[in-house]
């Protein structure tokens, strides 16, 4: 897969950004249902922020849950390259 990135969000309410520092590792998992919800999950922290599916979340250049919801495998890496305030750009790692 050629470089990709995400915009991540969900998580204001839930994380200090502190906690989600660049260059952080990620851990996502496709909902199980079917949809093209990709959910972000830690193991001390549960679910807490997702991959952003609508075009007001999403940062222009990176893709929406839907554009790699069939490209990636069930459960993946992201690294966090920049945090804003209520989004993160990540890259898929693995």
């Amino acid at each position: 897969m050629r470089e990709t990135y995400v915009t991540v969000t969900g998580f204001d309410r839930r994380l200090k950004n502190s906690q989600l520092a660049v260059g952080n590792v990620l851990y996502f998992q496709k909902d199980i249902h079917g949809t093209d919800l990709i959910k972000c999950t830690l193991p001390n922290l549960g679910t807490f922020g997702y991959i952003a599916r609508v075009p007001q979340q999403i940062v222009g250049g990176t893709n929406s849950a839907g554009r790699i919801y069939d490209r990636v495998p069930d459960t993946f890496t992201v690294r966090i390259y920049f945090s804003a305030k209520t989004q993160l750009i990540c890259k898929i790692i693995a």
